[in-house]
């Protein structure tokens, strides 16, 4: 044999060779093919497919991890369920924390204020609390960094840790010479944060008030999260009442939880009937019966408004679908779904909440809310509908959290007394706190306390133990399902029409700096005034060019200056500068008239 046909041979049997040891690959990938063309697309392939590509062939070399994390999060989205989700090993702690209430740090609910971290109040008998910390302290420092611009979220960071180990706040407090702060170490420990409180904090007594009416014996509860063992805080705050008579469940603002917490609330009201079902996919799911009723036949109204779901929706749709309660409020949220959260073997820590199931209430009304529902949630029962303004949920908001604060006792010249609220909570605390308060008067609390729903919760029991019937205490309104309705088609239009305006602020932005303009020229301020003071109640005066008012607006809510940052205004130019305005005039007065507030009172 010649050389060349040798040659020729070898090429032959190598090339064989690699398609023989392909051919099992090329076979599969042709039947793959094939399969496709007939309308079966092999998505799990083409997803091992594109890894191996990229892990291959990409230009950098790719982090493989985090291409592995991102379609997980693409699964979770693609399934347009925003209760399912992916929680990474990195954020299992704080998962937990928001599930259970239980964490550990210094045990204190805090605020940003005028750019600080800002304690609200220290939780009972916590770290926080036995250090002595009091409401409306502003924490300058965590341990040497300053607070000045963090995000909450990045101050608790600082705060969380393991238990024994300490860390220092610098503290600047009311009554402190200006500029001194005052160093407090406290030790971290596990913190339970208390789901289950009275209608305020007796700082006298160091515990809970959960009689609002003595005379009459109405009790109120407030559940603010379905947390674990909360059945049990419920329990012991229905003790804490002594006898009462009737009772106002407060569950506004309660964003659901466990919801094996909820069935048994539920079942201390009932001895009998159904108070929740569920079912998955496939049709099949549990009914869960009362049996206990321990509670008798006690009068109960339960307090929801659209920020009340998941199993804040059971308990106030059982208790009213089984004729043991009435539902005083708006609409709840609308969360009828059921989750697990399963743990990922295979990457530790890492777990999955998924959603499996439908809640359905014993009427077998479905209360998910999804973008095509007109009808959702639990409603309040007829009339009991008492819908609150914006104005007025702020002032609510206000209020309960003056309620709740918790003040430790301090010593006073030798003497153990209650820690004065800031000066800028004393009006507020004097309200309601003081001997003038008159919580058992739904009046007082309608006027004075702002909060007409729990005023209408109020006249409900009192009128029930006073007749034996329940009388509508709501507003009238001939048709609630649609004026709830049209309160809720009205919320969405100002939230459309509010996102427009933000779209329209953001297309001047870009078109701005799409001209080339002059780096510093046309630049958005980052502050309009010094004053740090709280404008909600104030007034924002508008004038034209020539110095005639054409508008005055009452200030609503402490973001005014926000919203005008993105608008078209810019702090003046300061007196004797170029361009400096004169003062804007009153009604009916000459516009040359000087003054140094060229936008009116704020």
């Amino acid at each position: 044999m010649s050389k060349r046909n040798s040659f020729y041979l070898a090429t032959f049997c190598l090339v064989s060779g690699v398609f023989i040891a392909r051919l099992p690959v090329t076979i599969e990938h042709v039947a793959s093919l094939a399969g496709v063309r007939a309308g079966e697309p092999d998505w799990q392939a083409a997803l091992a497919d594109v890894r191996e590509l990229i892990m291959e062939r990409y230009v950098e070399k790719p982090d493989e991890a985090a291409l592995l994390k991102g379609a997980i999060r693409g699964m979770t989205e693609a399934l347009n369920d925003p209760y399912t989700e992916f929680i990474e090993p990195s954020d299992k702690a704080a998962f937990e924390k928001d599930l259970t209430g239980r964490f550990v740090g210094i045990g204190a609910s805090v605020i940003t204020r005028d750019g600080w971290l800002t304690i609200a109040y220290p939780l009972e008998q916590s770290p926080a609390y036995k250090a002595g910390l009091r409401p409306g302290d502003v924490v300058r420092e965590i341990s040497g960094k300053s607070t000045q611009g963090l995000a909450v979220d990045e101050c608790v960071k600082l705060l969380l840790g393991e238990p024994g180990t300490r860390v220092t706040l610098s503290i600047a407090r009311d009554g402190l010479p200006e500029g001194q702060t005052l160093p407090v170490e406290i030790e971290r420990g596990p913190i339970a944060a208390r789901s289950v409180r009275g209608f305020r904090f007796d700082s006298a007594s160091e515990d809970w008030d959960y009689l609002i009416d003595p005379k009459q014996g109405v009790a109120y509860v407030r559940v603010d999260q379905f947390t674990p063992g909360v059945a049990s805080e419920f329990i012991a705050g229905l003790r804490s009442a002594g006898s009462a008579r009737s009772l106002i469940i407060d569950l506004r603002d309660n964003p659901g939880g466990l919801m094996d917490q909820a069935i048994q609330i539920v079942d201390l009201f009932m001895d009998e009937g159904l108070i929740v079902s569920t079912k998955g996919r496939t049709g099949e799911g549990e009914r869960y019966e009362a049996r206990k009723g321990s509670l008798g036949d006690v009068p109960v109204v339960v307090l929801v408004n659209q920020a009340s779901a998941s199993a804040s929706e059971i308990v106030a749709g059982a208790l009213a679908d089984n004729n043991r309660a009435v539902v005083v409020g708006t609409r709840s949220f609308g969360k009828g779904l059921v989750q697990r959260v399963e743990p990922l073997f295979h990457v530790p820590d890492a777990q999955l909440k998924l959603t499996e199931q439908h809640y359905y209430l014993p009427s077998g009304r479905l209360i998910q809310r999804t973008d095509k529902s007109s009808v959702w949630g639990v409603d309040p029962s007829p009339g009991f509908y008492v819908p609150l303004s914006d104005e007025q949920q702020r002032t609510v908001w206000t209020l309960r959290r003056e309620m709740e604060t918790i003040r430790p006792p301090v010593m006073i010249e030798g003497a153990r007394m209650q820690a004065p609220p800031p000066e800028r909570d004393r009006e507020l605390a004097s309200k309601v706190h003081g001997p003038s308060a008159r919580w058992s008067d739904p009046d007082w609390v309608e006027q004075t306390a702002q909060d007409p729903q729990l005023a209408a919760a109020l006249r409900a029991v009192q009128a029930r133990l006073a007749s034996g019937a329940w009388t509508p205490t709501g507003k009238p309104v001939p048709d609630q399902p649609v004026a709830i309705a049209t309160v809720e088609l009205t919320r969405l239009e100002k939230e459309r029409e509010r996102l427009e305006r933000f779209l329209t602020r953001l297309e001047d932005r870009i078109a701005a700096l799409a001209e080339g303009r002059q780096a510093g020229v046309n630049q958005r301020p980052t502050d309009l005034w010094d004053d740090p003071a709280d404008l909600t109640g104030g007034r924002l005066d508008v004038f034209d060019r020539a110095g005639r008012r054409v508008a005055s607006l009452d200030i609503t809510g402490p973001d005014v200056e926000r919203w005008l940052l993105d608008a078209d205004v810019k702090p003046p130019a300061r007196p004797g500068e170029q361009g400096a305005p004169g003062v804007a005039p009153a009604d009916g007065e000459p516009a040359t008239k000087p003054t140094d507030n060229p936008a009116g009172e704020k």
